[in-house]
């Protein structure tokens, strides 16, 4: 990580070897790259199982997960994924992901994962890491929100599957009215199994 922060050039053992599942160093979009019919425009974050970009694509302004390479190798576990993607895209809500789309973007493969519409917004997390802890009444109307968005996916028999405050974007920070949107849907998927257990880790 310090390797991919400092942007240097980098040993080439630490280019051809993932590290933790984190995108290699060679492969990694930056600001302005155009691959196939996809702009870069910025990275939005990054984790273990690859990296989150807001992108253009034929004029849309889109959310980009990409996959790392050592995750997409795992192609059983990727199918599964891109299916969960496409059940989950079929439920209209505004608290849901709009316009998603799971796949390869791009000849090469180099991209691929899910797209959605972007939306402006706070991760919940950062909400939490700056203002701390919160009184259950002052959250209410920001689980609820959460909640509705979950009934809907519910509904349709379908499970988010890794919902946790990473995965809660709150786009309208209204107090007695706020708006979220939950993103990821499916990325239960990505995990590594448990070892000794033919089953997916558990979310947050």
């Amino acid at each position: 990580d310090v390797v991919v922060a400092s942007r240097r050039t980098p040993p080439q053992e630490l280019v051809k070897k993932p590290r933790n599942g984190a995108v290699d160093v060679a492969e990694r979009p930056r600001e302005g790259d155009e691959i196939g019919d996809v702009l870069v425009l910025r990275e939005l974050g990054h984790s273990a199982t690859g990296a989150v970009y807001r992108v253009h694509r034929g004029g849309d302004d889109l959310r980009l997960r990409r996959l790392s390479r050592e995750i997409v190798q795992r192609r059983r576990d990727v199918q599964r994924y891109f299916a969960a993607v496409r059940l989950a895209a079929g439920v209209e809500h505004p608290g849901l992901a709009a316009n998603v789309v799971a796949g390869a973007f791009d000849a090469t493969g180099r991209l691929t994962g899910a797209l959605s519409e972007y939306v402006d917004g706070v991760p919940l997390t950062s909400i939490l890491a700056e203002k701390g802890g919160r009184h259950l009444n002052e959250l209410l109307p920001l689980l609820w929100a959460v909640v509705e968005a979950l009934a809907a996916l519910h509904s349709a028999g379908i499970a988010h599957g890794a919902l946790h405050a990473g995965n809660v974007l709150v786009t309208r920070a209204d107090p007695a009215s706020p708006s979220v949107l939950l993103l990821d849907a499916g990325a239960q998927h990505l995990r590594p199994a448990l070892v000794g257990l033919g089953t997916q880790a558990v979310p947050n």
